[in-house]
């Protein structure tokens, strides 16, 4: 890693740290069941680490990606707007999956699903605004990026699907990818078990690192579909 670059995502980290010392330090909620049962130091451990894996999620980590990404001589936008002009057919069908998913009728398998929104393309179009995270270019080929949490909520996960859906709707060509920072279960995709995730994404038997590298030029949490 160069050194600007590294300078960079030190000054994005220690920022990150600062400011959630400052927030702990100005927290003045008083919580008599945890002081009678913690010590004071413990009870200031604790409020920091929530208050700095909130933060760091938040934005550092998009920072920092985008960074890893430019410095690796890719294109990248943050907060990427796409308007996606796709048929009333494929977004109902987009609406079924995302449905039978929710509901535990289907299990998700992105091929297929693909093929049934392609079968689809009937009907007027209709424009979708999609706002990806991460927007990444290199040569012709772009990559949109819906970046997580380590464990996303169903909810969550339904919104990025349904916007990665929309994204091959409207063009095949774009690679759409599900970002994790790292993988809370251990190094393969198979040790991940979060149900928030995996009921709306497959994750097959194979290492992560390799399509991270391949998109950011280091080993970065992400799922390839």
């Amino acid at each position: 890693m160069k050194k600007a670059t590294r300078k960079k995502i030190t000054e994005i980290l220690k920022d990150c740290v600062d400011r959630a010392i400052t927030r702990v330090g100005k927290d003045t909620t008083q919580r008599p069941f945890h002081e009678a049962l913690l010590t004071k130091k413990l009870i200031k451990a604790s409020a920091f680490e929530r208050s700095f894996s909130t933060s760091f999620g938040q934005g550092p980590m998009e920072a920092i990606s985008a960074i890893l990404a430019e410095a690796s001589g890719a294109m990248c936008v943050r907060q990427k707007e796409t308007m996606a002009n796709v048929n009333t057919g494929a977004v109902d069908e987009i609406g079924r999956i995302l449905a039978s998913l929710r509901s535990g009728d289907a299990v998700p398998d992105w091929k297929k699903e693909l093929k049934k929104i392609e079968a689809h393309q009937k009907g007027g179009y209709v424009v979708h605004r999609v706002i990806s995270d991460l927007w990444i270019k290199r040569g012709d080929t772009e990559i949109f990026i819906s970046l997580k949490t380590v464990k996303p909520n169903i909810d969550q996960t339904e919104i990025a699907k349904k916007d990665m859906l929309l994204l091959k709707a409207h063009s095949p060509d774009y690679h759409t990818y599900l970002g994790l920072y790292y993988n809370p279960g251990g190094p393969s995709r198979t040790d991940y078990n979060w149900g928030g995730a995996i009921q709306n994404f497959q994750h097959e038997a194979r290492p992560l690192c390799p399509d991270r590298k391949r998109i950011l030029g280091i080993c970065w949490g992400g799922w390839n579909l």
